[in-house]
């Protein structure tokens, strides 16, 4: 007989929860899904981020090498004006 007359509101509080529940998974995906284009976006931004310390190093690289020669040649033009100057 108790059984019989809780029936009606353990009916009503397994739908309330099966709704809870629907509402709470809904909300899981939207999340899941925002998360995992937010961890697109970061790779993508990470793949631009390396690729520009991949340029940088390559122009500090050639900008070390042209360094070195304008160093070298400013130091032989530098050896003639010296010998220029002692005639």
């Amino acid at each position: 007989m108790l059984a019989a007359h809780e029936a009606p509101h353990a009916a009503a509080q397994q739908a309330a929860l099966g709704a809870a529940l629907a509402a709470q998974r809904a909300t899981n995906a939207a999340l899941h899904a925002e998360v995992a284009a937010q961890r697109r976006e970061a790779e993508d931004l990470l793949a631009a981020l390396e690729a520009a310390v991949r340029d940088a190093e390559g122009a500090a690289e050639l900008l070390e090498r042209e360094a070195a020669g304008v160093a070298a040649e400013t130091r032989a033009v530098e050896g003639e004006m010296m010998a220029i100057d002692k005639t």
